[in-house]
């Protein structure tokens, strides 16, 4: 609208743009190229505007000020000297060029930790490292932030710059996770809206998951080894020996998760109480794990030697930060001496849950034995009871069995 501004009327569109809640531009015929935007909340912006081009041009809008900060006279003055410098070609070119430079070097500066970390709390309202164990959501977002920090920062680093991260990047996260599936699939699920949301936030210039089809979903597993199977499995692994030999017999004995299990030390052993503590800060569920040791399994670990703090380690040079890894190469190597096919390292789970479940141990305490997540809030939250002397019959009583095969 074209009028002659007043400091009355600006004041009186301001409550109409208040009554009904829509914005209003004012242009002063005055001073032209002079005029303000009222916005619905009655915030007053006086704007500079310069036209371009001709009839089909473009404007350029500059923000000099806000009412009643700035009055009206003092708008008009700096509304001249904005509008002078816009009539010069080099100043615009200039405007733009210095904010295309802080752009990039925005991206420059932005992480890939901190780029997660921001698209975290965007999403759940929460810091990184707050998480509200009591409800499914924060339970998922925290499955999130666990796969990211240990397989997409692991390969791309915490202090990549987020620009730099392009598909081959993601490709090679991705490729990584070929002999587990499902975390592949979930992977992939939650990095497309996350590159997406630093797309439209212009972070990234693009979207590294746009030439990156998404993985098949694998159907639900329901492998168990036979009886036959684990001793094949079991006598290969005597034959393979430390690390991952002893590695594989005492993941089959203790039915335990095998990330959790390769990274436990010596120090978490209480070998008196016949008991291994796996703290929380290496749990899937956020909460330390108590794992009754049967005799099969404290034979297994007094035959490893105790040089180091980490009882699986395959780094001599560095043992107490690098504890085995590499498990798709040395199960390849188990299945060709074992001649065992189709199969994964974390079927031996199901294969002991089932195992004790044949021993007539009900389900409740195998939930415990591997560390399960209860799905009923209400025995979740109410149901502490550890059932520790249950879950070490029904170790004690799987660990009886593989002894009763292999003999």
């Amino acid at each position: 609208m074209k009028i002659k501004l007043s400091e009355a009327l600006i004041k009186e569109y301001r409550e109409e743009a208040i009554y009904s809640d829509r914005s209003i531009y004012l242009w002063d015929i005055v001073q032209r190229g002079l005029g303000c935007y009222v916005s619905p909340s009655g915030l007053v912006t006086w704007i500079a505007q310069k036209w371009t081009g001709g009839t089909n041009g473009k404007a350029t809008r500059r923000k000099i000020g806000t009412f009643p900060e700035t009055p009206l006279d003092k708008a008009r003055n700096r509304a001249l000297v904005e509008l002078g410098r816009l009539a010069n070609g080099e100043e615009v070119t200039q405007t733009h060029q210095q904010r295309v430079q802080q752009q990039l070097a925005h991206l420059q500066r932005t992480t890939v930790g901190q780029a997660f970390a921001a698209y975290y709390r965007h999403r759940t309202g929460l810091d990184i490292d707050l998480v509200n164990k009591d409800t499914e959501l924060d339970r998922y977002w925290k499955e999130v932030k666990r796969l990211f920090e240990k397989h997409v920062e692991a390969v791309v680093g915490h202090n990549t710059a987020i620009a730099d991260i392009a598909s081959p990047g993601i490709e090679a996260v991705l490729k990584r996770l070929d002999d587990a599936p499902a975390t592949k699939r979930f992977v992939y699920d939650f990095l497309g809206p996350f590159f997406k949301h630093l797309e439209k936030r212009e972070q990234i210039s693009k979207n590294p998951m746009d030439r990156i089809d998404a993985p098949k979903i694998s159907a639900e597993r329901d492998r168990v080894l036979t009886d036959q199977e684990i001793i094949y499995i079991w006598r290969t692994a005597e034959i393979i020996g430390f690390p991952f030999g002893k590695f594989f017999q005492l993941l089959l004995l203790t039915a335990q998760r095998r990330t959790e299990l390769a990274q436990i030390k010596w120090s978490e052993f209480d070998f008196e109480r016949k008991l291994l503590t796996i703290p929380m800060e290496r749990t899937k569920t956020d909460r330390a794990h108590l794992v009754p040791l049967s005799a099969q399994s404290i034979t297994v670990l007094q035959s490893i030697p105790k040089r180091f703090d980490h009882v699986f380690c395959s780094d001599h040079r560095n043992p107490d930060r690098h504890p085995i890894s590499g498990f798709s190469k040395a199960k390849a190597e188990l299945d060709r001496l074992s001649t065992i096919r189709d199969y994964t390292l974390h079927d031996f789970r199901r294969t002991a849950a089932t195992g004790m479940a044949m021993l007539k141990h009900p389900p409740h305490v195998i939930d415990k034995v591997l560390n399960h997540v209860v799905s009923q809030k209400g025995r979740r939250i109410y149901l502490r009871f550890e059932y520790l002397d249950e879950r070490r019959l029904a170790l004690d009583d799987w660990g009886a069995h593989i002894a009763k095969l292999i003999a």
